[in-house]
């Protein structure tokens, strides 16, 4: 079943990619065939924000989960990250204080002026910057 889905996502992501009508596509999983997406002639896949070199990102700590913090990554003042959990670690919680949500926000920004998207952050870059132990 993860093949099937696979297969449908990327197939659906290739056209939001192209922006790009696409037809029926088919897919075989465990010897049956069917149609993994359709999309319409003419139809537009919607529009994502894109990170910019040139844009001005600013950041925001926001409360999060249990008393614990997140952080708003705004792109020319327009919320373009949200993020109230850990990246890349299971559960729901936030940063245990502010100053490491901070850490992680500033992280971000740079990747995203550097032109890196999606911004991803490891859980070792977190602890080389303080911001988990």
């Amino acid at each position: 079943m993860k093949s099937f889905l696979l297969i449908s996502l990327a197939i659906g992501l290739h056209a939001c990619e192209t922006n790009q009508p696409q037809q029926n596509a088919t897919a075989t999983f465990q010897g049956q065939t069917d149609t993994v997406f359709s999309k319409t002639p003419n139809a537009v896949a919607p529009a994502f924000p894109e990170a910019t070199s040139s844009a001005k990102y600013t950041y925001q700590i926001i409360p999060a989960e249990n008393g614990t913090f997140g952080y708003e990554i705004k792109q020319d003042s327009r919320t373009f990250i949200r993020q109230i959990t850990i990246p890349g670690l299971p559960g729901n919680a936030g940063f245990t204080t502010k100053e490491e949500a901070e850490k992680v926000a500033e992280l971000v920004i740079t990747k995203l002026q550097s032109g890196e998207m999606p911004p991803t952050v490891s859980e070792v870059e977190m602890k080389q910057i303080g911001a988990i132990k």
